[in-house]
């Protein structure tokens, strides 16, 4: 829509809602991640940047370790652990032991 001829502003709402309907086409809105936040953090405590240095660390720490834990790796391998020490606690409940279960049990 145009502003034409629109002296008591009747098409200045339709106008902003096309350019508001274009502009959510082009931007998207979220929230600031922790290392954004801990950019623009300021205070006047002292060692500041002492301080961010260990919560830059802790932070990206903390992304590497989710990363870590939500790969399909990951879940395989323990899944794959978890079943083998349960076949090993299995065959060692049965009564005798055989010689490669003293090598499992130490790595179990």
């Amino acid at each position: 829509m145009q502003k034409k001829n629109d002296v008591r502003g009747y098409y200045k709402k339709d106008l902003i809602d096309e350019i508001q309907d274009k502009n959510s086409e082009i931007l998207e809105v979220r929230e600031k991640d922790d290392l954004e936040k801990l950019d623009m953090y300021q205070d006047r405590l002292p060692l500041l940047d002492c301080r961010k240095g260990i919560i830059k660390f802790w932070i990206i720490f903390k992304i590497i370790c989710g990363e870590i834990i939500n790969s399909p790796i990951f879940d395989n391998t323990a899944t794959i652990v978890i079943l083998a020490n349960s076949m090993i606690m299995i065959i060692s409940s049965s009564g005798s032991t055989p010689d490669w279960t003293f090598y499992t049990d130490r790595i179990f």
